[in-house]
């Protein structure tokens, strides 16, 4: 049976909205999302802490699905401890009373209500770009990446009571392999178990010997907001697109800063995959140029960045498989991002890894 996604009906987020937070709705929108619900509502200028804020996102979060991920206080904190630090993503807001979230219980589950800033702009993944235009995103978003894991670094948060089976931390990409089954395709399921059983034997054995820190966890298209500076030409000094900030930290953990590099350059393929003209290789290779600039990757990381990649890969799609299966109603949804990764993989097993390594570092 599908769960109820709507678990917290409109009007009763307008009701929680007035009473414990003091906002007036004028609009509400139900945005999507995997498993939880998100509401775009526009307000009438009634908080006297924002009182230019119009525009807020409501995340209903379900805390008895099996996605759920125990790291909503440090979802809390790392949002507010980046925005001290000027890198860019929602603001998360308290209740009249200061309470960070609201807690309900629905007919047949328990929730969380959070609110939070409305973060101007687009995502990535809506984005119509020339391959110029492509490649500018991407550095960009590198830069960002890196201001994020540099800021976060003076974050005092203990995270030792947090769960680490999580499926989508980069470590634990290998239990994936349970699910495999669910991929139809049988090259696509080769393709996937050569990778996992080299990242298993490349990755894992290393992981001792790489960066950790607080991470977003799922820097992908869908989650980089970005803007264009103005709707005239673009000059030599300035670039035309910057990035907003990143939004939906549910993923967030202290982990391996490799893991997120390939965690966001694994997404990003399927966004110039999807661009006439558009090299995933040498466009992702903006991302990591980007990223250095600000925060040089060590010897190890870059040895094992490709792994990264494709256990990524492998997860998003084993993963949009195996839910599209107990939701065939949510199918697209399930499978928006990874609908392009076949064709990721197919490009990537006709290359040597040692040549994708050399060409994301050709300069160095």
């Amino acid at each position: 049976m599908a769960p109820n996604y709507s678990f917290v009906a409109e009007k009763s987020v307008i009701s929680i909205l007035s009473s414990l937070y003091g906002l007036e709705v004028e609009s509400i929108l139900n945005i999507g999302s995997y498993f939880n619900v998100n509401y775009l509502v526009k307000t009438r200028l009634s908080r006297e802490i924002q009182p230019d804020q119009i525009k807020y996102i409501v995340k209903i979060i379900n805390t008895n699905s099996d996605s759920f991920f125990d790291n909503i206080d440090l979802q809390q904190h790392l949002m507010e401890h980046l925005k001290m630090n000027d890198v860019g993503c929602p603001v998360p807001l308290k209740t009249i009373k200061g309470n960070a979230f609201v807690k309900g219980h629905g007919e047949d589950s328990c929730y969380l209500l959070q609110l939070l800033s409305f973060l101007p702009g687009q995502s990535i993944t809506s984005v119509s770009a020339s391959v110029e235009d492509l490649n500018e995103i991407f550095y960009n978003v590198g830069i960002h990446m890196a201001r994020f894991h540099q800021a976060s670094k003076t974050l005092k948060f203990d995270c030792s009571s947090m769960s680490s089976n999580f499926l989508f931390r980069p470590e634990n990409a290998f239990q994936i392999c349970g699910k495999i089954d669910y991929v139809l395709d049988k090259r696509v399921k080769r393709s996937i178990e050569k990778h996992m059983e080299s990242f298993r034997r490349n990755f894992l054995p290393r992981v001792h010997e790489l960066r950790k820190g607080f991470i977003h966890g799922d820097f992908s298209e869908s989650n980089v907001i970005v803007k264009k500076r103005n709707p005239g030409p673009k000059s030599a000094q300035e670039n035309l697109w910057h990035v907003t900030g990143i939004i939906d930290f549910e993923h967030c953990h202290y982990g391996y800063i490799i893991g997120e590099l390939g965690i966001s350059i694994a997404y990003h393929m399927t966004k110039s995959v999807s661009t006439p003209a558009s090299d995933i290789i040498t466009s992702t290779r903006h991302i990591i140029n980007g990223y250095q600039s600000m925060n040089p990757l060590t010897f190890v990381e870059k040895e094992l960045l490709f792994d990264a990649v494709v256990s990524r890969l492998g997860v998003s799609y084993v993963s949009g498989c195996y839910n599209s299966s107990l939701y065939p109603e949510k199918k697209d949804l399930f499978m928006m991002q990874s609908k392009h990764i076949p064709q990721i993989l197919d490009i990537l097993d006709k290359m040597e890894k040692k040549k994708i390594i050399s060409m994301w570092f050709e300069n160095e």
